[in-house]
């Protein structure tokens, strides 16, 4: 058994609270301005050492026994210790709505995602971490990938095509940076399959092909 010895810092979005232990650190969740409960934890993997009930002592429980549900939040330590490094949803021990990691010292958001019943499900979003751009997205149902994007720093498209059981399949293309359509392809379970169309910058076709499971059995141009 442990006694708390702590200072609270108030933060003012979500009901979120944060603490600081003399050697820990905890996390304490607040409804309605009811302490629900707080979570324990030692080091940046989130090795937990326990759970706080509305009450001012921690009981010790292994990391299995911890079942996490609601919004959670966790921080960087020493100097930037004051940034946040990780938010997100559960719902019964599991990943349930958005989730959100953000960088260590200029605090861009870095990634967002979104679960259902601990599966990724609708728009995944990844940023530059220096300039906190959109750099690729993605679509998942079920948890399974159906389509990605990727893009320039420009933000113009660089890259888009769809997936089925994590690989290629359907229409890819690319772009050049401004935008000028480069490749055009279709894919099936994860190779090349149909007609495949290059394109130089100034909009002139430079190949054209036909393929089947990845082999060319056709060159029109």
């Amino acid at each position: 058994m442990y006694l708390l010895n702590c200072a609270f810092e108030w933060k003012k979005e979500n009901n979120i609270i944060r603490n600081y232990f003399v050697h820990e650190k905890a996390l304490a969740h607040y409804s309605d301005q009811i302490l629900k409960d707080s979570i324990i934890y030692n080091d940046d993997d989130f090795n937990w050492l326990g759970i706080i009930k509305t009450s001012s002592i921690i009981n010790q429980i292994n990391k299995k026994e911890l079942i996490k549900h609601g919004l959670y939040e966790y921080y960087y330590e020493d100097k930037y210790s004051d940034q946040i490094k990780w938010r997100g949803n559960y719902k019964d021990g599991i990943k349930h709505g958005l989730v959100e990691a953000f960088h260590w010292k200029n605090g861009y958001l870095l990634r967002k995602e979104y679960w259902r019943d601990g599966k990724e499900e609708g728009i995944w979003e990844q940023f530059d971490q220096e300039t906190g751009k959109l750099t690729n997205r993605a679509k998942f149902v079920k948890g399974k990938q159906v389509s990605a994007e990727w893009f320039y720093e420009n933000g113009q498209i660089e890259i888009k095509g769809k997936f089925k059981n994590n690989k290629q399949h359907g229409l890819w293309e690319y772009f050049d940076e401004d935008g000028r359509l480069s490749y055009k392809g279709h894919f099936k379970k994860g190779k090349e399959d149909g007609i495949v169309t290059s394109w130089d910058r100034k909009g002139n076709i430079t190949k054209t092909e036909i393929l089947e499971n990845g082999k060319v059995i056709k060159e029109i141009k």
